[in-house]
């Protein structure tokens, strides 16, 4: 527009003004302030890594739009990784005490450690995301430049990942207000500023595609354990049926023979910009999540958490494996699936808990 010359020059005071709205919204003290000198100074470090090295980020530059620089980085960017990492934490904190409050409602108390673990990881991958809808805008306005072909490298956005996690610890773990609705405010509006109307359809057809892919692997799943698993590599999967001393198992290379694709899709998918591939290796990778999480976490309690769930769900996919565990050999199995089971468990697990219901009434 006619505008954008003036917009973009006044790009400086418009984080400043922000920054100082921040401050003016946020009950403070000593935490909160050494939180936020903990953001400016590493992001203003690894941002010179960056721009210095190559090593970090990648290959890129700033131009002058962000103001005056130290070494070559805007001293405003020290500032916007406070925003963003802070304004990340805020958003989340408030899911997850919403989250806890209808655990509680059901008499049921989350794991602190499953609850600090998931809030490093969704706060970090909102901070990623809040980059990846940037990028390209930055890019456009003269923020900054990537040398070479231009593109944005995957190695961008695995540093944000990290280091906001490593940010985002520290802020779980220091004791400040982290409820200001302001910020959750500001980092709406400020995807929106970021997140175009092409860009809205675009990220709509992707996230789709990765929906898609989580489900269509369920049934590829199923095809694998029951025709693969259970034929011609059960000298894989077998000691997965006869459990052996020590906490590995060679089954667990199918992990790997799973992960494979996936990291190829996204790695190539980034390298030559064909996201409609990194959506669908990134299907492929939250069905591995999920897999983990459901199998090797709840069903087989590799690690000791869900240990007396009373979740339906919980129960049912338990029992749909126990009965797919009685069978030893790679014959005559049942219930290869692992979110998708057959209605009799369903029946049978609704079936056990009114029994119970009924005799927890009569006493």
């Amino acid at each position: 527009t006619t505008y954008q010359h003036w917009f973009i020059s006044y790009t400086p005071l418009n984080l400043l003004i922000v920054f100082v709205l921040v401050l003016l919204t946020q009950v403070k003290n000593t935490a909160f302030f050494g939180f936020m000198a903990l953001c400016f100074v590493t992001g203003m470090l690894v941002e010179m890594i960056g721009v210095k090295t190559g090593y970090l980020f990648g290959d890129y530059q700033y131009g002058s739009v962000l103001g005056p620089k130290l070494f070559e980085v805007p001293l405003l960017i020290g500032i916007n990784w406070f925003i963003v990492v802070y304004c990340s934490g805020v958003v989340v904190t408030f899911f997850h005490n919403w989250l806890a409050a209808k655990y509680e409602e059901e008499g049921r108390i989350l794991s602190p450690a499953i609850m600090n673990f998931s809030f490093v990881m969704d706060a970090a991958l909102l901070t990623t995301f809040f980059d990846w809808l940037m990028e390209p805008v930055a890019v456009k306005l003269g923020f900054w430049h990537w040398n070479g072909t231009g593109e944005i490298p995957l190695l961008n956005y695995a540093c944000w990942f990290v280091i906001s996690s490593l940010l985002l610890a520290v802020f779980r773990r220091l004791r400040f207000d982290k409820e200001n609705l302001f910020a959750v405010h500001l980092f709406i509006i400020q995807l929106l500023f970021f997140w175009s109307i092409e860009n809205f359809f675009t990220m709509i057809i992707y996230v789709l595609i990765t929906i898609a892919t989580f489900f269509v692997m369920e049934f590829i799943a199923w095809a694998m354990h029951k025709y693969v698993m259970h034929k011609w590599l059960w000298y894989l999967h077998e000691d997965h049926h006869r459990k052996r001393p020590g906490f590995f198992e060679k089954n667990d290379a199918f992990f790997l023979i799973f992960a494979i694709p996936s990291w190829l899709c996204i790695m190539l998918g980034s390298m030559y910009g064909a996201y409609v591939i990194v959506s669908i290796g990134a299907g492929i990778a939250a069905y591995g999540m999920a897999y983990f999480i459901v199998h090797d976490i709840i069903i087989h309690q590799r690690f000791k958490i869900f240990t007396r769930s009373s979740n339906t769900f919980i129960r049912v996919v338990r029992w749909a494996h126990k009965m797919h565990h009685k069978h030893i050999e790679k014959e005559h199995g049942e219930s290869f699936g692992m979110l998708i089971v057959n209605r009799k468990y369903w029946n049978k697990v609704k079936n056990d808990q009114q029994r119970q219901n009924q005799r927890n009434t009569a006493s």
